[in-house]
């Protein structure tokens, strides 16, 4: 019963430190996450979040695998990512 006792009061300055934060924490608001870097040999280094990408014009595609099965693909097309990163296309 005395070990009880102890580890209640010991836990207690934690719990009461907990409570007096989380609303603080739960306000705070984190920087929107990094979903995609492009680095490397590109003009301008991109950090873009996940609003960032959905800002893109998406595209669809379908295309037959090797046992004929039709499969679908959705998103941005990389060309247009590297071009906001300054990449820019050789003319043939």
């Amino acid at each position: 019963m005395a070990f009880a006792l102890r580890t209640q009061r010991s836990i207690f300055p934690t719990l009461l430190v907990l409570m007096l934060c989380a609303p603080a924490i739960a306000f705070a608001q984190a920087p929107p996450a990094v979903a995609l870097r492009v680095t490397g040999e590109v003009p301008t280094h991109l950090e873009l979040s996940l609003a960032d990408l959905a800002e893109f014009p998406r595209q669809t595609i379908r295309v037959t695998d090797d046992k004929g099965v039709q499969v679908e693909y959705a998103g941005v097309p990389i060309a247009q990512i590297l071009e906001k990163a300054g990449r820019r296309w050789a003319k043939i």
